[in-house]
């Protein structure tokens, strides 16, 4: 995976922790730059250690399994995109929006980017499968989401909903397009 395939792929993964930032931002009255800082960092070290674990977790299964790497980087990359854009379009009637009015507590903000980090996770897996090196993925990752994340509070904070409802829908469809093109160039130069 090269540089810009994996900046697009970090883009990706982190818009559902940017649509999160966005919210903490239009609910938490009076969040100040450092609050920003902090929720910003949450997510972008969650983001980065999820895929970590996963690229460990696959390196134990991956000399099984190295002849379906590309099936494998197809179908995450594939699910994890769908399942942001199916949420995104037919909301769960339990997800019930509640603005932590005074700010965050640390454990609603631990749960929010643990939540919003479980597809990096199996985004992980798939550098196992593709070999990828993974310090440099995760740190990349971890780096683009903190940029993203302390945006989406800045723009939450200024903006409102607007900007973020939309922002994992885009994301799904970058995760989707990234696992075709992996398996067309894998079945273009080895086939099925």
């Amino acid at each position: 995976m090269n540089i810009v395939e994996l900046l697009l792929l970090a883009l990706g993964l982190s818009m559902d922790a940017f649509a999160v930032s966005v919210s903490n931002g239009m609910c938490v009255k009076k969040i100040k730059l450092s609050d920003s800082f902090i929720i910003a960092f949450s997510f972008g070290a969650a983001q980065g250690l999820m895929p970590l674990l996963g690229f460990y977790l696959g390196q134990v299964f991956i000399e099984r399994i190295k002849h379906l790497d590309h099936y494998i980087v197809l179908i995450l990359l594939t699910f994890i995109g769908v399942k942001m854009i199916l949420e995104k379009l037919f909301p769960s009637h339990k997800e019930k929006k509640q603005c932590p009015v005074e700010g965050l507590r640390k454990s609603e903000l631990l749960l929010q980017a643990v939540a919003t980090s479980i597809d990096a996770l199996a985004a992980g897996v798939s550098f196992a499968a593709m070999q990828s090196d993974i310090l440099i993925s995760v740190g990349i990752i971890a780096f683009v989401t903190f940029g993203v994340c302390f945006a989406g509070v800045r723009i939450g904070k200024r903006f409102g909903d607007a900007v973020g409802s939309w922002a994992e829908v885009a994301g799904g469809l970058i995760l989707i397009l990234l696992g075709l093109k992996v398996f067309i160039e894998h079945v273009a130069d080895h086939g099925f």
